[in-house]
């Protein structure tokens, strides 16, 4: 599914307990997927979430961490934090720039969404299998599927 709002875009990403999507830029096509997953829940420490981007073949195991986004009761709008795993170049970096652009998005409603297309992975129909790239998510196919690899 293509995500052309903020609203939805929040909601998906941190709304549920894991959450795998792609973002594609209009201007230079390149695409990175991300998987948002809700942290364990400890006694008095807020919310949290873990933000990975996809750096191997498997689309459901090959993640590399990059930062927590974490939300305690008294602030507003919930926090990205990096951590002792994060990447080196930590905000720098490029994977978490294009995170933070996603998230600043979805966190402060910008109409921004233009610049790039967000799909929500979703499973093969025929296989089940995780589908990353958004023109197998369109047609809810991967492409041995659709006999095109």
């Amino acid at each position: 599914m293509r995500i052309t709002d903020s609203l939805t875009l929040f909601n998906e990403m941190f709304g549920h307990g894991k959450a795998v999507f792609s973002i594609v830029s209009t201007r230079t096509q390149n695409r990175k997927t991300f998987q948002v997953e809700r942290a364990p829940e400890r006694r008095g420490s807020g919310l949290a979430w873990f933000v990975s981007q996809l750096t191997g073949p498997d689309n459901r195991l090959s993640y590399t961490y990059l930062l927590m986004v974490t939300a305690r009761g008294n602030e507003d709008v919930p926090q990205m934090r990096l951590t002792a795993k994060s990447p080196v170049g930590g905000f720098d970096h490029e994977a978490v720039r294009s995170f933070r652009w996603l998230f600043r998005n979805a966190i402060r409603d910008l109409d921004t969404l233009g610049q790039a297309e967000v799909w929500l992975a979703c499973n093969c129909s025929r296989c089940g299998r995780l589908l990353t790239v958004p023109e197998s998510i369109a047609v809810r196919l991967g492409p041995y599927c659709r006999g095109v690899s």
